[in-house]
């Protein structure tokens, strides 16, 4: 018995060893396919137009849920699933295979020729669907509310009022704003981004931010 023990021991040693050589040889053989076509490099820099892709792509790791890159990157659950089903298809994700619970990415992005630039996570005013966030945001950066007002009423065909109170003008813009929809939200955030071009760069961030995750989610 304790021989039989031992053989079935270096078996399943055998066989883990020959599990891990298939993979590294798809692995290999992949990037050798990637290096070598240049229709396929166009193709994969297509994928990641965006450092929110490229950052939810690096949390893709088998152990990551969906919920769990949404809350991290700042994109809507629904997002990183039609990300994760463009990935599969592509070839770069596999989905779980009995040892991953989630989709696990076959290579890096350094192995995939791309970088990511900054994980958004560290951006001053990257929790970009925290109303607090927005609000705190509006309240610093804007001056002329009657001009807010005015472009809010036309982009969302409302008739908000001007508050005395500010705080309550904001609230206001903020509940019109998410009540609204994906296109509308766009481009007031656009406009909002257009008005505090002069100012600096992290209010410049955040909108663009902004703008970019409303357009992967009206694709």
């Amino acid at each position: 018995m304790v021989g039989t023990s031992s053989n079935d021991e270096k078996i399943l040693k055998i066989l883990k060893s020959i599990e891990n050589n298939l993979k590294n040889i798809n692995k290999n053989l992949t990037l050798l396919v990637l290096s070598s076509d240049q229709n396929i490099k166009l193709n994969i820099s297509k994928l990641f137009d965006n450092e929110n892709k490229k950052y939810a792509y690096e949390l893709t790791d088998g152990y990551n849920s969906a919920r769990n890159i949404s809350n991290e990157v700042g994109v809507s659950i629904s997002t990183i699933n039609r990300w994760w089903k463009e990935w599969i298809n592509s070839g770069i994700l596999i989905r779980n295979n009995g040892e991953y619970r989630y989709p696990i990415k076959i290579m890096s992005l350094d192995e995939l020729g791309l970088e990511l630039i900054k994980p958004i996570r560290y951006d001053a005013y990257s929790d970009v669907y925290t109303k607090n966030q927005f609000f705190k945001i509006l309240k610093e950066n804007i001056n002329n509310y009657e001009d807010v007002i005015v472009n809010f009423n036309n982009i969302f065909r409302k008739k908000l009022l001007n508050y005395d109170n500010r705080n309550d003008l904001i609230e206001n813009i903020i509940d019109g704003f998410y009540k609204g929809s994906k296109r509308e939200q766009l481009m007031f955030i656009q406009y909002l981004r257009q008005i505090n071009i002069d100012t600096n760069n992290e209010i410049i961030n955040y909108f663009k931010l902004w703008e970019n995750n409303i357009k992967s989610e009206i694709r």
